[in-house]
């Protein structure tokens, strides 16, 4: 076959750009399913920290995702059901993209959790990772493209992620007359004691004592266990409010220093940092708060919790109750230890088939400050 001037098609280009892309974003999805298939529990965290999803859906995301993109990371590479996969890989793309875009204009910056599970460690900005998805959703888009258009139009591609990037890139703001001042009174807030699990929250307060519009352009902070969201615009001489949000979850027995990191169009200013710190107490001893069931198909698995009151905050458990129940049955027994009385909660599987299991045993107790306190079940059954 050859062109209008006589010279041959250039199929194989096409065929090759295809490749590249496929295998690059087969990749891609691979490598970011490995590790979140290894510790379910750890992303179930990222996918929490989102603040998007329902508490009843964090669970079964977290199991579901990584299992898809190692499918569509594997249909891609091998080309097998390539339309449907291609396809779906834009699709979830377009979905990481708007959560983490999402996100950013709620001031939140959170672990991604894309490659790997948990806040440890350095982390991009979201910034970065949006610019880091957006090329990942600019190669899935012309992969698209070339699968579901003719190839003659891959000569077109050029423009198409020149536009993609454009997007990206977004735009800056126009300089405005005069000059804003911002002053925060009181940039450090001690919260005192909390119990794992409270929520802290506190307003600092912001003035501007300029002779222009104060902007909050961004608030960055140190982990998903913080959101913070403010007062966009401050006209000169008035005043706004950062609010800040703490979640104690996991953190019991810790001092807590969370820095809240604010960029403002202050040029004296530009960059200013807020600090929420206080010490974190747990309510009980619960050891382990998540358990793994491991069996193989008709054998039953087994795993033991111990609850164990502490003598400022005694409480009895008045019942225990599945969130689902599907899977797990279990057994409640009181003991007397040297510090007093301990709960043995003993979970089993009650799953035959080959499967994964995800669940919470919820123990409700007689205390007014903690009704209810919870272990995760996670599990497979070969």
């Amino acid at each position: 076959m050859h062109t209008e001037s006589g010279r041959p098609l250039r199929r194989g280009a096409a065929d090759w750009m295809q490749l590249g892309a496929r295998l690059l974003l087969g990749g891609i999805f691979v490598y970011a399913s490995l590790d979140k298939i290894a510790h379910p529990a750890a992303f179930a965290k990222d996918v929490y920290n989102y603040q998007i999803l329902p508490d009843v859906l964090v669970h079964l995301v977290a199991l579901a995702l990584p299992w898809m993109e190692l499918f569509l990371g594997l249909c891609l590479i091998t080309g097998f059901w390539l339309p449907g996969a291609v396809l779906s890989a834009n699709g979830l793309l377009l979905v990481f993209v708007g959560a983490l875009a999402f996100n950013a204009a709620r001031g939140l910056d959170v672990h991604c959790g894309c490659f790997s599970t948990g806040s440890e460690g350095p982390a991009l900005a979201t910034h970065w990772v949006l610019l880091r998805d957006g090329l990942f959703l600019a190669v899935a888009l012309v992969l698209f493209y070339s699968v579901f258009f003719a190839r003659r139009a891959a000569g077109k591609t050029a423009p198409l992620l020149l536009a993609i990037f454009w997007l990206s890139a977004g735009g800056s703001g126009v300089a405005e007359a005069g000059s804003p001042a911002v002053v925060v009174p009181k940039p450090h807030h001690d919260f005192g004691t909390a119990i794992e699990g409270d929520l802290v929250r506190h307003e600092f307060v912001v003035e501007n004592r300029g002779t222009a519009e104060l902007r909050i352009e961004k608030l960055k902070t140190g982990c998903g266990c913080t959101a913070a969201s403010s007062t966009r615009l401050i006209p000169a001489g008035g005043q706004g409010t950062i609010r800040v949000e703490f979640k104690t979850a996991g953190y019991a027995g810790r001092d807590i220093r969370e820095a809240v990191v604010v960029h403002t169009n202050d040029p004296a200013a530009a960059v200013l940092e807020l600090m929420l710190s206080g010490r974190v107490e747990a309510f009980a001893d619960i050891q382990p708060k998540s358990v793994l069931l491991r069996a193989k198909a008709g054998e039953t698995a087994s795993a033991v919790a111990r609850i164990l009151p502490r003598p400022e905050r005694p409480f009895a458990i008045r019942n225990l109750r599945a969130v689902k129940g599907r899977d797990i049955r279990f057994q409640l027994a009181q003991k007397s230890g040297p510090s007093g009385t301990v709960y043995e909660l003993t979970i089993f599987s009650t799953r035959k088939e080959p499967g994964r299991i995800a669940d919470m045993v919820v123990i409700e107790t007689d205390h007014p400050a903690r009704p209810a306190l919870q272990v995760m079940v996670t599990g497979v059954v070969e």
